[in-house]
């Protein structure tokens, strides 16, 4: 299995003049990325977003052209609000890659070696603090990000002015997957049988769901409170948070 950081954590000019060390309740107890920032201190791991695995490799560039607007988008979210004074130097997007063994891989595959890649985290692997107790309240190690073909279609989709945008960008239209690690899908749900069928789930949540990939930010900092089900989460086809697309069958 091999790894490619292609989104390391510091995106911009450094040193950076604040970091977790100055941070305390009273700078960014309100702030909309506060919890991203105070769940890295509290837990002692300085890392944050989301770990993103790629199934498909027919096509190289348009898989680095989507690494790239996940990345200007979410430079674009933390600039939007506040967020790059403290958060982008420690902004990780690690990417799991490996045609052997992913290349196709379903979701119910990527879960299931999310789950053996989260019970095997160290500080070696993963850097400080990764082995503390606190790490498996962090949605790095709670959800994972799966790029199929579909998402990667969407890249088509892409504004032609968005790579040379400056300021306030066009919404890109790519979509990313993103999979609940902690779904027990052996557990039926009051509502089964009431929704239609989505890769054999027939209740309201599936234990993933497609983002509009300049969500994944504040998906990211929504869920150290919340489940994946209970933010803004639409029912896929759907695409969350608004659910006025959706993704083909």
């Amino acid at each position: 299995m091999s790894t490619e950081n292609k989104l390391p954590a510091s995106l911009g000019a450094a040193p950076y003049r604040f970091t977790l060390k100055d941070l305390d309740e009273s700078m960014w107890s309100e702030h909309p990325l506060g919890r991203t920032a105070f769940g890295m201190k509290v837990s002692g791991f300085h890392r944050w977003g989301f770990v993103i695995y790629r199934t498909t490799y027919n096509d190289d560039a348009m898989w680095e052209r989507y690494l790239q607007v996940l990345k200007l988008s979410a430079q674009d979210c933390l600039a939007s609000l506040g967020g790059d004074v403290l958060l982008e130097q420690y902004m990780d997007w690690l990417v799991i890659s490996d045609p052997a063994t992913l290349d196709g891989a379903s979701k119910a595959d990527v879960k299931k070696h999310f789950q053996s890649w989260y019970a095997a985290r160290s500080e070696e692997r993963d850097g400080p603090g990764a082995a503390k107790s606190g790490t498996k309240r962090l949605p790095r190690f709670q959800h994972c990000v799966y790029v199929d073909r579909k998402c990667m279609d969407t890249v088509a989709e892409l504004p032609a002015s968005y790579m040379s945008s400056r300021g306030r960008r066009p919404g890109s239209n790519v979509v990313a997957v993103v999979i609940d690690g902690t779904f027990d899908e052996t557990t039926p749900s009051n509502d089964q049988g009431l929704y239609p069928d989505v890769e054999g789930c027939t209740g309201r949540y599936v234990g993933w769901r497609y983002d509009d990939i300049e969500m994944l930010v504040n998906t990211y900092e929504e869920a150290h409170d919340y489940s994946l089900s209970g933010i803004e989460y639409k029912r896929p086809p759907l695409i969350s948070p608004f659910g006025f697309n959706s993704m083909p069958a």
